[in-house]
């Protein structure tokens, strides 16, 4: 039997995971869809612990990525609402736009580290759940 990460985590049958295609398989050392791929032992809680980093990690890849994204598109139409301002010639613009432009900016790359902490789904939350304390103590 095969499970995947939005099914439910292995039973004592399937404890070897690919962590390529998110799979469990019973008695195999190598994944058969990828035959170079070594399956890891999800009852080892080092393994789960390096699972759940490597979560951490994609987590703060997705969240950097969306702050460069929400800071450098404020920042170009920061910089362009100066240009036109000057362009204008109407001062008042220009200052205005460099009196609001590193707040916004600020703003902007603050509200894409939350838009990509929340669209981030973690991979190998079904194996590590385990880990976490228990909120009913």
């Amino acid at each position: 039997m095969t499970e995947t990460a939005r099914d439910a985590p292995e039973t004592a049958d399937d404890c070897m995971l690919c962590t390529r295609c998110l799979r469990t398989y019973a008695d195999r050392r190598t994944c058969p869809v990828h035959g170079d791929e070594p399956l890891l032992d999800v009852r080892d809680d080092n393994i789960l612990w390096r699972l759940a980093q490597e979560d951490d990690r994609l987590s703060r890849r997705l969240q950097h990525r969306w702050m460069a994204v929400g800071g450098l598109a404020t920042g170009a139409l920061w910089v362009g609402v100066a240009v036109l301002g000057w362009n204008l010639g109407a001062g008042f613009i220009f200052d205005l736009a460099w009196l609001l432009g590193w707040p916004a900016v600020c703003a902007m790359t603050l509200a894409g580290g939350a838009l990509g902490r929340r669209r981030y789904r973690p991979r190998y939350a079904a194996w590590t759940r385990r880990l976490e304390p228990d909120a009913s103590r």
